[in-house]
């Protein structure tokens, strides 16, 4: 979960590990590239508008290193969303604020 705002990062990584998966927070895109170089992850939940590297380069970064590695955007700005996902194959695009549930599905559905 990679996310410059603590409340949002939190909250999802509550959510999801009361429903069984493993979350790693980072606050910044530089934290979360050194998280992935560090450790096996399957899937980033990436904001796209962050202090220092932006989401959209960290997102192209992590396509390019790590191909098999999933990319679900949460993002308060559909534009950058929308034109992040015709460059780089996202698995999902989250437009804040949007409903728990529909993401957990989503989820899911990625892992099945």
């Amino acid at each position: 979960m990679v996310d410059d705002e603590p409340e949002i990062a939190d909250t999802l990584k509550r959510c999801l590990s009361v429903r069984g998966y493993e979350v790693a927070r980072a606050f910044s895109g530089e934290e979360a590239l050194r998280t992935i170089a560090d450790e096996k992850i399957d899937l980033v939940i990436l904001d796209i508008m962050m202090h220092g590297i932006r989401g959209t380069d960290v997102a192209k970064i992590i396509k390019d290193k790590y191909p098999q590695t999933k990319i679900i955007v949460v993002t308060a700005y559909p534009d950058e969303g929308n034109r992040l996902s015709q460059e780089v194959h996202l698995e999902g695009l989250f437009i804040k604020p949007f409903g728990v549930q529909d993401f957990y599905n989503k989820l899911l559905a990625l892992s099945a």
